[in-house]
């Protein structure tokens, strides 16, 4: 999919192999769909019309993967009692996924609520961490994304939080994203409305001396740092995460860093820019102008 292979951009649903050795196996479905492959006019393939997966895309779509290995092994451990609950939260994901397809606009969207109450939640999270001061809650970010949040831990929450952020795991968190980039951004070019209503909720429910500064964000600097800093230093990964060494919790806070930039600092770091911005950029210079016509009459004047 990478390089815009066409022939791995279309899966022939009637063949059996297809069917038997792929999409009948659970969470297929779900990790086809996240890097948008869709049914065509004839319901008989599934296609990719996505030049290039976006990179969101793609790390929601491998923790599907791992979110499908992690219930594999709990069902070996306890098949019964684990696959009644699969049962229920794939159902729970099914009408998520269908809610992001009904986006009326930013202010109503719920991906872009679910994300504020994420911001806010993952703000005040690496404060108190940086700072050794106390949190109202308990535990690490994996344990907040997937205990449905709930309370927001003395974040200042937006309202409703607890049915805003029910059943909520990574793989949805992932999808938030997406819809923010796909919807809100490549489609309706809404992402600088995204970016202030979200900037009005953080200076509305987080401190002044808490508030994220480009310049001195500790996420930042994470998230672009080296990476080879960590490869084969536990000792070092558990003090960059705050003391955690768990794969879950570190991978959770790997995509709360990223969603982060994405989110508050795309103008700050240059990848965006404002219309106002792009309007300057398209603007020609009248003087470049002027002097053109100035230097034509000259030449003209000479040639006489």
């Amino acid at each position: 999919l990478q390089e815009n292979d066409a022939a791995h951009k279309t899966l022939d649903l009637s063949k059996r192999d297809v069917l038997d050795n792929l999409v009948s196996i659970a969470g297929v479905d779900s990790f086809l769909y996240r890097l948008g492959f869709v049914h065509d006019a004839s319901k008989k393939r599934l296609r990719c019309p996505d030049d290039k997966p976006h990179i969101y895309a793609l790390m929601a779509a491998l923790t599907v993967c791992r979110e499908c290995i992690d219930q594999d092994a709990v069902r070996q451990r306890d098949e019964k009692k684990e696959h009644s609950h699969h049962q229920h939260s794939g159902e729970i994901g099914i009408q998520q996924t269908r809610n992001l397809q009904e986006c009326f606009g930013v202010r109503s969207c719920l991906s872009v609520r679910r994300l504020i109450s994420v911001l806010l939640f993952y703000n005040h999270f690496t404060h108190c961490k940086r700072t050794g001061q106390a949190s109202e809650r308990e535990g690490g970010a994996f344990e907040y994304i997937h205990a449905g949040a709930g309370d927001g831990g003395g974040s200042g929450s937006i309202d409703d939080e607890q049915d805003v952020m029910a059943h909520y795991n990574n793989t949805l968190l992932l999808d938030d994203v997406m819809h923010i980039a796909r919807v809100h951004e490549a489609e309706r070019g809404e992402f600088e409305e995204v970016y202030a209503f979200v900037l009005q909720h953080m200076t509305a429910s987080v401190a002044r001396t808490q508030f994220c500064d480009a310049n001195t964000c500790g996420i930042i600097k994470r998230h672009y740092r080296d990476r080879s800093v960590c490869s084969g230093d536990n000792e070092t990964r558990r003090r960059l995460y705050f003391g955690f060494d768990e794969a879950k919790e570190v991978n959770t806070q790997q995509i709360l860093d990223g969603v982060h930039c994405y989110m508050l600092h795309s103008f700050d770091l240059g990848y965006k820019l404002t219309q106002k911005e792009q309007q300057c950029l398209l603007q020609v210079p009248r003087d470049d102008d002027d002097d053109d016509d100035v230097k034509h009459d000259d030449e003209d004047d000479d040639d006489e």
